[in-house]
């Protein structure tokens, strides 16, 4: 499983947003950065419709990602890890 993670950017960012989050301060880094964060949350507001979308933003190592394809990513190296172990 850390071979998983440590070869995985993706994984690595959501490492560090776990940590992050767990110890309220990233203490201990996958990516390298100890500054990964969710670094901002835009929206969409379409007036006269009553709805709005959201975009929340992940930072590390320069870059800004976009948390939903992260999330999504990350699903997806999970479930071909566990299908490939016959778990899922």
């Amino acid at each position: 499983m850390e071979d998983l993670i440590n070869s995985s950017p993706v994984l690595q960012v959501c490492a560090d947003l776990a940590n992050g989050s767990k110890h309220l301060k990233l203490n201990r880094t996958r990516t390298g950065d100890l500054s990964t964060t969710i670094a901002r949350n835009d929206v969409e507001v379409s007036v006269g419709t009553g709805t709005s979308a959201h975009r929340f933003c992940i930072a590390s190592g320069g870059t800004e990602h976009d948390a939903l394809q992260i999330a999504e990513n990350a699903v997806d190296q999970w479930s071909g890890f566990l299908s490939t172990r016959g778990l899922i």
